[in-house]
């Protein structure tokens, strides 16, 4: 047990590394447009790398997985069909269920649910990081989202994914 604590702790140091390091390109990118693509690919990096340690999580890391992400997965990788599931299903909202069909149509286990829910979470997050980077140094604020918030995203799934998207459409109120 110990050699897999210190494996994912690993893979968690490697993650921080990459986004943090990633994340200087962007002060750069004003001025030029190579820069820019460079820091679109470290960006992207950063949130891959995140989104396949929450891809590649144990069972038994978050309390959704067990209260309704495998049960649902399986539901739709047993050839249920999608419009009778969200007229039968009303208490879990109509796009989660989607993305639950669109995974299991993909994969063959629940780890690509958990891998397309943590890329469109930490996408939106970073989008929303970038779009307010000229006020928050955006290395801290990723930073400070995985120190803070990260590990929750494992615990509420369907909440993450609505807040996420919240955060980052923020920018429209203006």
């Amino acid at each position: 047990v110990a050699e897999a604590d210190n494996f994912w702790a690993k893979k968690h140091v490697i993650a921080s590394d990459i986004t943090l390091h990633g994340k200087h390109i962007l002060s750069f990118t004003k001025r030029k447009k190579l820069q820019i693509s460079k820091s679109f690919f470290y960006l992207s990096l950063s949130v891959l790398t995140v989104s396949i340690l929450a891809g590649l999580r144990d069972y038994s890391i978050g309390t959704d997985i067990m209260a309704y992400g495998n049960d649902l997965f399986y539901h739709f990788d047993n050839g249920a069909p999608l419009f009778q599931t969200i007229q039968r299903i009303t208490n879990i909202e109509t796009l989660y269920l989607t993305l639950c069909w669109i995974s299991a149509l993909l994969g063959t286990s629940p780890h690509m649910l958990y891998f397309l829910t943590g890329l469109i979470i930490y996408g939106f997050v970073m989008a929303g990081l970038v779009h307010y980077s000229d006020e928050f140094p955006l290395t801290l604020s990723w930073l400070g989202f995985l120190c803070l918030l990260y590990g929750n995203t494992y615990n509420a799934m369907r909440q993450s994914l609505a807040l996420a998207i919240g955060f980052w459409s923020l920018h429209f109120l203006k």
